[in-house]
């Protein structure tokens, strides 16, 4: 016989083992492996439903930004443990200004981006405009798609379309604070996520001074206003007014002061690229001869307090920082200078004199609160003094507001979010209890599944007849009127049993069972078993007659007479 190859080996030993697997999967009982899947199952869904109660308000893992719970280097992660530790309260707002939220003694904006910080749309004005001249291009000109004008004009205005500061997040800053003092910390650096930890940061450069000074318009109150339309449903004009850029919507025209802030940062010049030779004397683009941004120089810094105010008594000292961030501008008043003066500490007051429901502070350099500041101990020392000079109130047990709706990370109050914070965390653990309870209780009560029966569903006989028959009296509340037949069937069961096949017609068969029963010596008379099985009312009492009817007949059986 030829040997096998290796392809025919490889195809008997599937074939054999597919045969012997399904013996195995059909000729295994469900009971070994059923109940296990139910559990597995039943707990798996709670378990989602716990994991969604307690992370859905959970603090979020940041990726590398200047936020409180990133871990980056740009990040505040740091200065909230170390506020914890030094005995103040720490609290992570996430909730909008559409209800009561947790207000505490300072709330802290650190401002990373402007994405939601503006609001983003066309200048409703400007689009009517465009609409108007492409109309009338399009009817002096003679052109073979009349549209064409008409989504050019379209384009335009897409590309002269603006954003002004969102009124809830200005507003929320100079009138309706979480805190008795608000410090907004400024951006500065622009890092590139680290490749094997997507929470960390590497590369940072800092960040455009234009980027900066577009984000802190948020320091200017927004005026919101009802747009205007003429006799002919158009939209009028705004006046124009120098200093104060308008913004036309629909409904609202929105209108605010632009600040022009000087920002410094203490930097040196990127060294020259080396030119390289163009190969056919290509002329190089603009990105190819564009200059490094520059570089940030390491100083040491001290902070002084400017005359007159009140918060800061004496110096700071930070020790080293990289690339010092100074912001100055017609709505900021120096509190802590740099020593060439330039502030890295300011107080914000509204133009027109007017002032902020709390005292709102910028902090220019974020180097000086992040977590950069965890290497060096005197860091943590001065980073902690200047929160202290700057809350109200009791320095050591301050309740802190990290504020994350400004960094697009809020969330509204629905349900969801109301169930997994106290007091109405309770609901929800007491009905993930209940049903665990409920589980066990289930799998206490009916035990492991049983196995199908082998033999039809609905099965032929007498046996098969009175289950059927019990069934239907039970259903129907009737199993208390089978005493007396019961009764009689025992007392034919005993007669016949002991050879009497012909009864004398002048004695009763309940009279002649209640003598055997006496001749055998039994405890209870037939005949009073007889009467209590007539007057048997509740199951319970239907129980107790026939067990003591089937004691009387067994002691008669085994009586030896």
């Amino acid at each position: 016989m030829a040997p096998m190859t290796k392809t025919a080996k490889r195809k008997t030993l599937v074939k054999n083992w597919v045969k012997t697997g399904g013996e195995r999967l059909t000729s295994g009982k469900m009971s070994d492996w059923l109940p296990a899947v139910a559990l597995f199952l039943c707990l798996s869904m709670f378990a989602i439903a716990a994991l969604v109660l307690f992370q859905v308000g959970s603090d979020p893992k940041s990726p590398q930004s200047a936020l409180p719970t990133s871990v980056s280097a740009q990040g505040f992660q740091g200065l909230r443990r170390l506020l914890d530790a030094d005995g103040n309260y720490t609290v992570i707002n996430r909730f909008e200004d559409t209800g009561p939220a947790e207000r505490g003694d300072l709330e802290i904006i650190t401002l990373d981006n402007s994405g939601d910080l503006f609001l983003a749309g066309f200048d409703a004005f400007e689009e009517q405009e465009n609409d108007s001249s492409s109309q009338s291009s399009a009817a002096s000109d003679s052109v073979a798609n009349p549209n064409a004008e008409r989504e050019m004009a379209r384009l335009r205005a897409m590309a002269d379309s603006g954003m002004v500061p969102d009124p809830k997040r200005a507003n929320h800053i100079l009138y309706r604070p979480l805190g008795k003092a608000v410090l907004i910390v400024a951006p500065k650096w622009d890092a590139r996520t680290y490749p094997r930890n997507p929470r960390w940061s590497q590369g940072p450069q800092l960040r455009a001074a234009r980027e900066i000074s577009h984000v802190l318009q948020l320091l200017s109150p927004v005026t919101e206003t009802e747009t205007l339309y003429d006799a002919d449903d158009k939209i009028v004009r705004p006046l124009k007014v120098d200093g104060r850029e308008t913004y036309v919507d629909y409904d609202v025209t929105y209108s605010y002061t632009v600040v022009t802030y000087d920002i410094s940062r203490l930097t040196r010049p990127a060294p020259a690229r080396p030119q390289k030779p163009s190969p056919n004397n290509y002329r190089p683009t603009d990105q190819q001869t564009q200059r490094d941004p520059d570089l940030p120089v390491d100083s040491d810094v001290v902070l002084t307090p400017v005359p007159g105010q009140a918060e800061f008594l004496t110096p700071m000292r930070f020790g080293k920082i990289s690339g010092l961030q100074s912001i100055s501008g017609p709505n900021l008043v120096p509190v802590l200078v740099a020593a060439d003066g330039r502030p890295v500490l300011s107080r914000v007051v509204i133009a027109g004199g007017a002032s902020t429901t709390v005292p709102v502070y910028v902090l220019s350099d974020p180097d000086l609160l992040n977590n950069q500041i965890l290497a060096k101990p005197e860091k943590v020392v001065a980073a902690l003094e200047l929160l202290d000079n700057v809350t109200p109130g009791d320095k050591k047990s301050s309740k802190v507001v990290f504020n994350m709706t400004f960094n697009g990370l809020s969330f509204d109050r629905d349900l969801l979010h109301a169930l997994s914070r106290p007091p109405f965390l309770a609901l929800p653990l007491a009905l993930l209890i209940l049903g665990l309870a409920l589980m066990w209780a289930a799998f206490a009560r009916f035990g492991p599944a049983q196995e199908a029966p082998a033999g039809p569903p609905l099965g032929r006989g007498v046996k098969t007849l009175a289950d059927n028959a019990a069934r239907l009296l039970a259903v129907t509340f009737k199993e208390a009127r089978l005493g007396p037949a019961y009764a009689a069937l025992v007392r034919d069961q005993v007669i016949r049993s002991k050879g009497f096949m012909q009864v004398d017609p002048s004695q009763s068969l309940d009279d002649l069972a209640e003598r055997i029963g006496k001749t055998h010596g039994s405890t209870d008379s037939y005949l009073d078993l007889k009467d209590k099985a007539a007057r048997v009312a509740t199951v319970h009492q239907l129980i107790d007659v026939t067990l003591k009817l089937h004691a009387w007949k067994t002691e008669i059986e085994r009586a030896h007479i």
